[in-house]
């Protein structure tokens, strides 16, 4: 019911039903799931990200200076590629179904994640995000 209805009022931009391995390669902006569900899949992309991380860190210490000279060269890149994976740089995401701006922040977020969280909530706000849903799908 909630794929057909969505298929309707979208279109062409509605891309149906993904798998979870395509949650991070940008084929879709949004995903639609349950709480629980959704909270999963965040955790799940979020301790393999950490694991990916650790373990090429060992790797490296373990490559010698070989591989200690190829991470100084890539540092930057290295570092580019941690900042846009940090839920911190993003702080807060909508949590639609409910009429006002909700910005949902991790439950371990820092200082620079509550501040985005707020931005996010605060470009939310601005952006006029509920009236344009309610608009958009009758609410």
């Amino acid at each position: 019911m909630a794929f057909n209805y969505l298929k309707s009022e979208l279109g062409d931009s509605f891309v149906g039903n993904v798998e979870g391995r395509d949650i991070n390669f940008g084929e879709v902006d949004v995903i639609v799931s349950g709480g629980f569900e959704g909270n999963v899949a965040l955790k799940a992309i979020e301790g393999a990200g950490k694991l990916v991380s650790q373990r090429l860190r060992e790797e490296i210490k373990k490559s010698g200076i070989a591989g200690l000279l190829g991470a100084l060269l890539l540092k930057k890149a290295l570092g580019r590629l941690r900042n846009s994976m940090n839920p911190s740089e993003y702080g807060g995401a909508f949590i639609l179904g409910v009429r006002g701006v909700v910005s949902k922040a991790h439950g371990n977020s820092d200082s620079l994640a509550i501040k985005n969280a707020i931005r996010v909530a605060y470009e939310g706000v601005k952006g006029e995000l509920v009236e344009k849903i309610g608009k958009r799908f009758g609410g």
